[in-house]
């Protein structure tokens, strides 16, 4: 995703799984399971249940690595311009 500084993400949980918005980095090993997960302190959100909700505004350029600490391989990141 890529949005513009100043603007704000609001992230939806649409299921009923508990879920994280966690800025930082997941690493994995050689089997593909989580070896390690560097949060970098920026957000750390609960979205727990469907219908919750968290947002965060992004005021500086540059690229944000997020993940679901409780979901391997729910990684994403966002370009801010």
């Amino acid at each position: 995703m890529q949005i513009r500084a100043g603007a704000t993400v609001v992230w939806t949980n649409q299921d009923e799984i508990l879920h994280t918005v966690t800025s930082g980095v997941r690493s994995y090993d050689a089997q593909g399971l989580t070896k390690d997960v560097a949060k970098d302190e920026q957000f750390d959100f609960q979205l727990n249940g469907k219908g919750s909700t968290a947002s965060f505004t992004f005021k500086s350029p540059g690229t944000i690595r997020y993940l679901c600490t409780r979901h391997p391989g729910m990684d994403a990141q966002i370009i801010v311009r």
